[in-house]
């Protein structure tokens, strides 16, 4: 998952990149992956794309 966020943000539009563009998370989801997603939200917000 941190993977992934690094990747949107990196490849993104240089702002405004919305991350979760879903209301809903698909049944399976790992607790896991939705923990690192949260995770990686608050990364960027804090420390934006140093």
């Amino acid at each position: 998952m941190r993977r992934e966020i690094d990747w949107l943000v990196g490849n993104g539009p240089p702002t405004g990149l919305f991350l979760g563009g879903s209301s809903s998370v698909a049944p399976g989801v790992p607790w896991e992956n939705l923990e690192a997603m949260v995770e990686g939200f608050h990364h960027y917000r804090m420390y934006g794309r140093s």
